[in-house]
């Protein structure tokens, strides 16, 4: 068990990634394939099960571009929304909440998608603000705090090295090759104003 070799080294578990695919799947269909994820996640005393939509994803592709990523229509969205909302209820009741983690190269990366992810789904779906991921599609991680301060269930912080993301951008490169070029440091070693996302409301942080 997980809980036993944790606590020998005074460790706690926060949460887990979760590739998502509920483009390709149904509601029912997901909650089977996320099952024992969830069940670990609460077992270890969790409060939220970190989710991100990976049909199509980019991300983990060296031979395309950040600009090839899927993007979704106008009736997608509302698809998606509803069964996202769908699945974060009844996660809910299952004793953990959904935070969904936008990342870039996959269908909710730019402050613009996360604005309509969040209209398109109810209070349940959580938002995990991702610091670098906001840095890296373009956005100010501060003003996505405070405007969605109030639904923020997780946070993750990472800093970004502004040199090499501009690099990136001007390359249109792949998503693991700025990884591996040093994108993503550790907080105060980038360019991101932690103290203004962290005094964000809801904030004081987060």
């Amino acid at each position: 068990m997980l809980r036993p070799i944790l606590e020998r080294q005074g460790l706690s578990l926060i949460s887990g990634w979760y590739s998502g695919r509920l483009l390709a799947r149904s509601v029912a269909e997901e909650l089977a394939a996320i099952e024992a994820h969830r069940a670990l996640l609460v077992a270890m005393g969790c409060a939220v099960l970190v989710y991100a939509e990976t049909s199509g994803s980019i991300a983990g592709d060296r031979c395309r571009p950040l600009s090839s990523r899927l993007r979704l229509g106008d009736d997608d969205w509302h698809d998606f929304g509803g069964r996202l909302t769908e699945l974060a209820e009844r996660l809910l009741q299952c004793g953990i909440r959904l935070a969904y983690h936008h990342h870039v190269g996959t269908v909710v990366e730019s402050e613009a998608e996360i604005e309509r992810l969040m209209a398109v789904t109810g209070d349940s779906v959580g938002l995990l603000l991702d610091t670098g991921h906001l840095a890296f599609a373009g956005a100010d991680p501060t003003i996505l705090a405070r405007r969605y301060g109030r639904r923020i269930a997780h946070v993750h912080c990472k800093d970004v090295r502004r040199d090499i993301l501009a690099s990136v951008r001007a390359g249109d490169a792949n998503f693991l090759d700025a990884v591996l070029d040093g994108v993503f440091t550790v907080p105060g070693d980038g360019c991101i104003d932690f103290g203004g996302v962290l005094a964000a409301p809801g904030g004081g942080g987060l």
